[in-house]
């Protein structure tokens, strides 16, 4: 979803720009291949981002510094990808712009996951500030972009008339189904992951009586699954609240 997110904000952003005083025609258009290496470049980078910091469960300031380069680099190398699809126009960059956009992605990125996995175990239960660190990668995929874009220059093709290409319609109808189907199908994983904790909840409440049973060579007998002979007998677990004993004295 994160990749997904890192595409669309920039054909989303590159939307905004206007060409030449809005000239339907000299707007910008985007070659297919590189768009569709564009799409698939941070998938693949992003998700060997966070399968090395799923290697161990300790948070280690050196995997948090990989990872958050990988991630910027990422954010980057989808930038300037799917810049050099533009179909229609010469684009050429300035340096500074260039590293200080990487910079920019690098530098937030790295902050923003190395604080939500140093305190993730206690914000389990803080929405909001999981949404801050989502809000702070989110700044650094926008501001890496713009801060990039203000360093561009756009010379238009002499064929740029004849080019044939997805043009900005087209690619903002693609990245909002992406965009929506990505969000559907993560909403259907949460109210699974949902449903089947809740289940977990409720089987740890129950009461389930279990018996022991030896033969008489002193073998454990069990059921063919090879588990003790047991069965539930209460849904839930009703703790009794003793009474204080009573206590009798002779007068």
């Amino acid at each position: 979803m994160g990749a997904v997110a890192i595409w669309a904000m920039h054909y989303i952003g590159n939307r905004a720009i206007t060409m030449l005083d809005g000239q339907r025609e000299l707007q910008i258009q985007y070659s297919a291949g590189y768009t569709g290496g564009s799409f698939i470049l941070p998938i693949c980078v992003v998700s060997v981002a966070f399968y090395i910091l799923s290697l161990s469960e300790k948070v280690e300031v050196i995997r948090i510094a990989v990872v958050g380069v990988l991630t910027g680099a990422a954010v980057c190398g989808m930038h300037y990808l799917g810049q050099g699809g533009i179909a229609n126009y010469y684009v050429s960059y300035s340096w500074p712009y260039v590293l200080g956009s990487a910079f920019i992605a690098v530098t937030a990125a790295t902050i923003a996951l190395g604080v939500f996995f140093y305190l993730k175990h206690n914000w389990i239960k803080n929405w909001w500030k999981r949404a801050l660190c989502a809000a702070l990668l989110a700044a650094a995929v926008s501001g890496m972009h713009w801060v990039a874009t203000v360093g561009t220059t756009y010379r238009l093709r002499r064929e740029s008339r004849k080019a044939s290409g997805l043009g900005r319609q087209g690619t903002v109808i693609i990245v909002l189904c992406l965009a929506l189907g990505c969000c559907i199908t993560l909403m259907t994983f949460a109210v699974i992951g949902q449903r089947v904790k809740s289940r977990s909840a409720n089987q740890a409440q129950q009461v389930v009586l279990a018996s022991v049973i030896f033969d008489t060579e002193g073998k454990l007998l069990v059921n063919p699954e090879g588990t003790l002979p047991s069965r539930k007998i209460a849904k839930t677990y009703l703790e009794e609240v003793r009474a204080k004993p009573f206590v009798s004295g002779a007068s």
